[in-house]
């Protein structure tokens, strides 16, 4: 429903490209770029890109996101499951190159921002923190609150509430202060 009528998707976190197809099949004006820091999986995203004939409307970046411009190690807790890789607190055997969300949205150069879904494994806040919404027009934003999360839900609700950015949960129920059940713990900020 976000992008029915197109726009601009980020995919943080794109895994083997679930959203990201689905997303861009929804509408031939749909862009997406796919943020994915995990070199095992970009090779079966780019695939599943591909299979689906979306390869002209979707951008691949082999990249983390996290505070700022440097080189960030990775983990993957679980071993066969490639969606739990985070950022480890030093660099290791899988290293990538990290940017901010706040430097992706200038690349955009002022283009507006339908929806960002960002699912990083407990590192989500740490892509806000700097990030100035007073120069970007997104609209959406869905992220995972993730028990290795580095702030609490009702504070990260509050943040966003500061920053002019109602609270639901993905079926669209209005979600306030406390400990809320939510739908595959996914939470939805958009402009009040």
């Amino acid at each position: 429903e976000i992008l029915q009528n197109g726009g601009i998707f980020i995919d943080i976190g794109a895994n083997f490209g679930l959203f990201t197809c689905q997303a861009a099949a929804v509408n031939k004006s749909v862009h997406v770029i796919a943020i994915e820091p995990n070199y095992r999986i970009v090779g079966p995203l780019m695939n599943n890109i591909k299979v689906n004939g979306l390869q002209n409307r979707v951008q691949v970046f082999n990249l983390a996101v996290s505070d700022g411009v440097h080189l960030v190690g990775l983990e993957q807790p679980v071993v066969e499951n490639m969606g739990t890789t985070m950022i480890s607190e030093q660099t290791g055997t899988l290293n990538v190159l990290s940017c901010s969300l706040d430097f992706i949205c200038r690349q955009l150069k002022g283009t507006e921002i339908e929806l960002i879904k960002i699912d990083i494994e407990g590192n989500e806040f740490a892509d806000f923190k700097e990030f100035d919404f007073s120069a970007y027009r997104d609209k959406k934003i869905i992220l995972e609150d993730n028990e290795n999360a580095k702030m609490q839900l009702p504070q990260l609700i509050a943040f966003f509430n500061s920053n002019g950015f109602a609270c639901a949960d993905v079926s669209g129920k209005a979600v306030n202060a406390g400990k809320p059940s939510l739908i595959d713990n996914n939470i939805w900020f958009f402009k009040k």
